[in-house]
């Protein structure tokens, strides 16, 4: 509910300058209910954080392991052009141990590829999760007493609420004023 408005139609304003108190009209159960939102999507902020940097040094580790596996192989195929025999046998190698590195060298990309991609996913559960905080941050101080103040100056259009007027967070609801900067653009407070 509108409990106090600082500015009238026309009025020129600063970057701070006070522009409309509201006091909440949500039950305590609506507050907690918020709070419990905006404190879970900290969370999983944080876990999709720590998830992409845990797939980093797992990528990191692959591509390791595939610069290990690569020199292997690369032994491997001089010892096998030159009929050396095979160090842990002492025999020469085996169709099965020449398949086996080349299905090494394959799992061992592949598996870099799949991290690879996580990673890069990564990245947009990271956005996703920032997307919900800030929306679930916009509910919670929804259900706080607050004044809104201006974030730069400019002038006031459009006022169309007044003490007493019951407000929302709804960006379909109609916005409560337009600050104008002609030298910027327009913002619209719901």
């Amino acid at each position: 509910i509108v409990k106090k408005v600082y500015v009238t139609d026309g009025q020129e304003v600063k970057t701070g300058d006070k522009l409309f108190e509201v006091t909440s009209s949500a039950t305590e159960q609506e507050k907690a209910a918020a709070l419990s939102d905006l404190l879970a999507a900290k969370s999983a902020l944080r876990t999709a954080e720590n998830t992409k940097e845990s797939l980093q040094a797992s990528l990191e580790t692959a591509r390791r392991t595939i610069l290990e596996t690569e020199n292997s192989k690369k032994t491997f195929d001089e010892n096998v052009v030159a009929q050396k025999p095979n160090p842990s046998t002492d025999r020469a190698y085996t169709e099965e141990e020449k398949l086996a590195m080349t299905s090494s060298i394959y799992i061992v990309r592949k598996s870099f590829s799949n991290l690879e991609k996580q990673y890069m996913d990564a990245d947009e559960a990271i956005r996703s999760a920032r997307a919900n905080l800030s929306e679930k941050s916009v509910a919670y101080s929804a259900t706080k007493d607050s004044v809104t103040k201006s974030p730069y100056g400019g002038k006031v259009f459009n006022l169309k609420k007044t003490t007493g007027d019951s407000v929302g967070t709804s960006l379909s609801k109609e916005p409560f004023l337009v600050l104008t900067n002609l030298d910027s653009m327009i913002i619209e407070f719901q």
